[in-house]
């Protein structure tokens, strides 16, 4: 310890040394002051070496620290500090002692507690509760691996007794492992008889052991059976292990010679008798193996005729027929469609790669690693049920559009070696399955039925419903199978399910409605999740007129936000099947309640499988423009009237609920072109004259069509097949590139429906509601690129340019002032011209950006508008050259309101553009602008170089910054520019809490007391007001953020007392607002005076002393972010 001392003393001494010798130095040798710095930063280096040598870590921490202060850090010190591994110890004691050692942390906090006041700062509880749950997870391991040494000598134990000595182990006393054991299955066997009450006693009365964990038995042994199963086995082997005596006797036999004879013919007649048994027994195998071939013949013939039709039907799909096909005329697939009832009831298989049809009888359904052909049990039921025919659907919905919607709403993964999933799938085929599954679960039930364990009983109800003659036993065994698990969790469901859907393909149409429905509507007002979720999921299986009712009221009514979403997923697949057109309208009013559902979950899953869902029956039934695109275009078109009527939130940026509808909608407008777009393609007047498209040859692009999130949204699914939607599509852009060309009705529709439309919703969304705009632009970019340039060029851009007017000679009455503070702007730049990428369309955008910058300027038209179309735009980095030629233009025109305009522009790309750009382009063009000769266009720039100093990182840029924010508040010349005080009071809310904390500590905040105390002698009162207003604005951003007591007492709480005298002459309504701020930062005051007169005796080893100590060490090891901002100390201050 003496030593340790020393070696401290020995440092100490050596640094205030090195220290003399330094001030000695440059004492001496002035003139050549370069060759001594470079000398002293060498010496640093040495004694920085030396003391993390020796380990001197302390005095090298302090030595760091000055360094850090004097603006003279050492790259070696602050690499070893941020390096938390430097300071993790691995010691190895060699001397036990009976007291815990104390853990590495509490030692560092300890031997450091010297330290504790030289840091000034406040630390979190949560790096101390870190800290803890670490030791505590150490010392769990700890104990872990004792108990496991502890294991291991205890089952090394040399007096282990044998079997030899089994009389003594009975009298024995009983071991303490032993007792806690023999409790642990008693109480067991208590709570699976029904004795609660004595096992709570029986528990009360054995508090140190836990029945909960059979660990606390005792280390590593294993767990034994039940009481119930070790009497038995203790009576089944007390008799194997009986000692019994064996005893042999053995005489002499002599043989006579007539027994020899009869001997030999005994042989010989066993040898025959064992040839003739051979024969036998080799006759009956090849007999079952002829009938096993037979048997595999049959079912191969049988399967190759179900994957024809199935191929046929797929041919059927993939050619996009409008009508049915004829089927094979083979007597056999005549009867299979004449006898089937699964057409009307449609297997949904769980598994993506199953196929799913809709008007054949065959219908794989896989369950686990077994197919079933449904059509095989149709037929040998078909005696048993009603001779009613279902309604066969004439749905043709795409093969590919069904298989990724399934992808997409079957989330569950099931367990494919389930075996009871096997059993249920299998139940209704034959009557000799039912009998098997009968005789072999009846004598595991009977006696052993568990609550755990009742999915036994789901293959003996369900064989029971489908093979049962009275309708009343079977309508109390579906109750029963709906009521057999209280809260069945997803498996089980999934088994319940998969027996129902069978049951349903067999029962028939009328049984179904009339024994299953009610059924299903029994449950949807359980009170438990589960039970309503296998409702949900089982409309997705069967399918009738009522469930649309049914889900209907469970989307409206069910409280629970899983069940919701399970309705919501499973009324898209049941879409897919319903043929009824009369139920469309109450499907499009599901999509809106669920649009409208307060659950994010169930709003996502309507948005992306409900909506694809319906516009994809719309699609078929050739409504898409006359009845979905209408009823979503009225709703839409409320939620934005309603949002034009909210005035601007108070805080930019904050996100309102209205916004967030009018966002969703705009993104489901944005799903509904896809399908629009099909419908357009495949209606030209190309589709039945391909001569037309001929003579104009046009190149296709690989990029031609957008990739989307979802699959069910790609036009090569909803088309049905991709080549043929090329061919379609080059046909299009073929038949609108040439120089004229005839419209058709639904191209008609998007010119005097759709266009107009989305033009009214631009004019209702304010520019400065930056998020709606965002999701307008992805709504028209989307479009644009959808339908192509030609569509764009000779459509959508003169609906837009109809709108604009940006002649310098137009002035007056036929000016909109309006497009120019709506979104219409924004929208046409940064989604109509930005959705173009060709040379001209690049060229035609820096034009119109450079008319636009124009045109608000000398009309003095609001700047919302082209803001927002430059923050759009930004957001590209392939943009950003075009951007600053735009503003450079802007910067050199000779009319101050152009630059004016220009200068606040640059804000916008600060945060944005490169640091090469920024230091190259925005920069010098900010430093023109700050020398101009207007005084209006130097005030403009504020903004600018505020946004350099919350958000660059270079050194130079910011001392630009702050040198010309400087002379904005020094100079005589703008000491009467209201107008600039307020600009840049204004910046300093802004950038304050972001900023450099030297920068908002040294300058920021005296500014800011300075101009509260100048504002109280104003006379104006329209002035003060302004000042008073943008003041309490800053004040309020500055008060989150920490400053030190010196700093509150001199600078922050003058202000807000200056403030506050000003606002109670003109603004009372604020002073409240001052007067808490005011008593919040005294308050602070006063618990550090308390703090500091307090008697500092505390205890190294206190909880106190520790939790100080650790936040101050915590916060000199923590990684400094060398990234974001540099170390520049000396930034800040004034040159002279």
């Amino acid at each position: 310890m003496a030593d340790g001392v020393y070696d401290l003393e020995s440092a100490g001494e050596m640094h205030e040394n090195a220290s003399k010798s330094f001030s000695k130095e440059s004492d001496c040798e002035i003139d050549f002051r370069e060759e001594t710095e470079e000398i002293k930063d060498s010496t640093l280096e040495k004694l920085a070496n030396k003391l993390l040598k020796h380990n001197f870590i302390l005095t090298a921490l302090e030595f760091h620290t000055e360094l850090v202060e004097s603006g003279r850090e050492l790259p070696k010190l602050r690499d070893y500090f941020s390096n938390p591994g430097n300071f993790e110890k691995h010691i190895q004691e060699t001397e036990t002692s009976p007291v815990l050692p104390r853990t590495s942390s509490v030692q560092t906090f300890d031997s450091l507690d010297f330290t504790r006041y030289s840091d000034d700062g406040e630390r979190q509880v949560e790096e101390r509760v870190a800290v803890l749950e670490f030791e505590l997870r150490k010392a769990k391991e700890t104990i872990k691996a004792l108990r496991t040494n502890l294991t291991v000598a205890t089952e090394s134990d040399p007096n282990t007794p044998t079997s030899g000595s089994a009389k003594s182990i009975v009298q024995e006393a009983v071991k303490p492992h032993e007792k806690r054991a023999l409790n642990f299955l008693i109480n067991e066997y208590l709570l699976s008889n029904s004795y609660k009450l004595t096992s709570i006693t029986f528990s009360d009365e054995n508090d140190d052991q836990d029945f909960e964990d059979w660990d606390d038995v005792g280390l590593n042994i294993p767990k034994p059976q039940n009481l119930l199963q070790l009497y038995r086995n203790y009576n089944k082997y007390m008799y194997l292990n009986n000692e019994v005596a064996n005893k042999e006797v053995q005489t002499d036999f002599i043989p006579s010679p007539e027994e020899d004879s009869d001997v030999c013919i005994k042989e010989s007649c066993n040898v025959e008798k064992k040839q003739l048994l051979d024969q036998i027994t080799k006759l009956v195998h090849e007999r079952d193996e002829l009938a096993e071939i037979s048997e595999e013949k049959e079912k191969l013939e049988q399967r190759l005729k179900n994957l024809n039709r199935e191929l046929k039907l797929l041919k059927m799909n993939s050619a996009t027929e409008s009508t049915e096909r004829p089927l094979p005329n083979s007597a056999d697939d005549k009867k299979s469609l004449d006898s089937a009832d699964a057409q009307e009831y449609v297997i949904v298989s769980k598994q993506t790669d199953s196929p799913v049809l809709v008007n054949e009888t065959f219908v794989p359904f896989k369950m686990g690693s077994e197919s079933v052909d449904l059509n095989q049990s149709s037929k040998s039921v078909s005696s048993n049920t009603s001779n009613e025919q279902p309604h066969k659907t004439e749905r043709v919905v795409p093969y590919e559009f069904q298989k990724n919607l399934l992808s997409i709403c079957q989330t569950q993964k099931i367990d494919e070696d389930n075996r009871l999933i096997g059993e249920i799938t299998d139940i209704v085929n034959s009557q000799e399955a039912v009998v098997t599954v009968l005789a072999r679960c009846l004598p595991h039930i009977v006696p052993n039925i568990l609550l755990a364990k009742r999915e036994e009983l789901i293959p003996l109800i369900l064989c029971a419903i489908a093979l049962h003659p009275d309708p009343k036993e079977r309508d109390k065994l579906l109750n029963i199978l709906f009521n057999l698990i209280k809260r069945p969790d997803e498996e089980q469901r999934h088994m319940i399910l998969t027996g129902l859907v069978a049951i349903a393909q067999h029962l028939g149409p009328s049984r179904v409605e009339a024994e299953l429905l009610p059924q299903c509507w029994e449950q949807i007002t359980h009170r438990y999740v589960e039970r309503r979720l296998l409702v949900a999921n089982h409309v997705s299986g069967i399918r009738s007129s009522l469930l649309l009712s049914m889900l209907h009221q469970m989307l409206q009514e069910d409280k629970d936000d899983a069940v919701r979403e399970t309705v919501v997923r499973n009324l898209a697949l049941l879409l897919l099947y319903v043929d009824d057109a009369d139920k469309f309208t109450k499907a499009c009013e599901l999509l809106f309640l669920s649009l409208e559902d307060r659950g994010l979950n169930v709003v996502d899953s309507g948005l992306n499988t409900l909506l694809p869902s319906i516009a994809a029956w719309s699609f078929e039934l050739g409504n898409l423009e006359s009845h979905l695109f209408p009823h979503v275009m009225t709703v839409t078109n409320n939620h934005f009237k309603v949002l034009n009527d909210i005035p601007l939130p108070p805080v930019l940026g904050s996100v309102q609920t209205e916004e967030q509808q009018c966002i969703l909608f705009s993104r489901a407008v944005s799903m509904l072109l896809p399908f629009l777009f099909v419908t357009v393609i495949k209606s030209g007047p190309y589709v039945e004259n391909p001569d037309i498209t001929c003579s104009s040859p046009v190149e296709f692009d690989v990029d031609r069509l957008p990739t989307y999130p979802s699959s069910v949204l790609n036009p090569s699914v909803i088309f049905g097949d991709g080549d043929e939607l090329m061919s379609a599509v080059k046909a299009f852009d073929r038949y609108l590139s040439s120089e004229w060309y005839k419209p058709w009705n639904q191209h008609d529709w998007i010119t005097t429906e759709l266009l107009p439309w989305l033009h009214s919703i631009f004019s209702y969304v304010n520019a400065q509601r930056q998020i709606v705009v965002h999701a307008l632009v992805e709504l028209m970019h989307n479009f644009c690129h959808l339908f192509g340039r030609s569509f764009t060029q000779k459509n959508i851009k003169p609906s837009f340019l109809s709108r604009l007017s940006l002649e310098e000679d137009d002035k007056g009455a036929n000016l909109n002032r309006s497009t120019y503070q709506d979104a219409t702007i924004p929208v046409y730049v940064a989604g109509v011209l930005g959705a173009l990428h060709q040379a001209e369309d690049r060229q035609e955008l820096l034009e119109f950006l450079q008319d636009l910058l124009c045109s608000v300027s000398l009309r003095h038209l609001p700047d919302s508008s082209i803001k927002a179309a430059l923050t759009e735009l930004s957001s590209n980095k392939a943009y950003h050259e075009l951007l600053l030629s735009v503003l450079w233009d802007g910067v050199v025109h000779n009319s101050p309101l152009v630059r004016v305009t220009a200068g606040r522009l640059f804000e916008i790309l600060v945060g944005v553009v490169s640091e090469s750009l920024l230091r190259t382009r925005v920069t010098p063009a900010l430093v023109t602008l700050a020398s101009d000769p207007e005084i209006v266009v130097r005030i403009a720039t504020v903004p600018a170089f505020g946004a350099i100093m919350e958000l660059s990182s270079q050194r130079d840029l910011l001392e630009k910054a702050h040198m010309q924010l400087q002379t904005f508040l020094d100079d005589q010349l703008y000491r009467d520019q209201h107008l600039l005080y307020v600009e840049i009071i204004r910046t300093f809310a802004k950038v304050g809490p972001n900023t450099e904390p030297k920068f908002r500590d040294e300058f920021v905040l005296p500014r800011l007391t300075a101009l509260a105390a100048e504002n109280n002698s104003t006379t104006n009162e329209t002035k003060k007001m302004d000042i008073a207003l943008a003041l309490l604005e800053a004040y309020t951003a500055m008060s989150c953020c920490f400053m030190s007591e010196q700093l509150i007492a001199e600078a922050f709480l003058p202000g807000l007392r200056c403030l506050k005298s000003d606002l109670e002459l003109i603004a009372q309504e604020y002073v409240d607002s001052v007067n808490a701020m005011i008593q919040e930062f005294e308050a602070k005051l006063d618990l550090g005076r308390s703090v500091d007169n307090r008697p500092r005796t505390l205890s190294v080893t206190s909880p106190g002393s520790m939790e100080e100590m650790k936040n101050r060490v915590t916060k000199m090891f923590s990684t400094r972010s060398t990234a974001v901002r540099p170390n520049i100390p000396n930034l800040f201050q004034r040159k002279k």
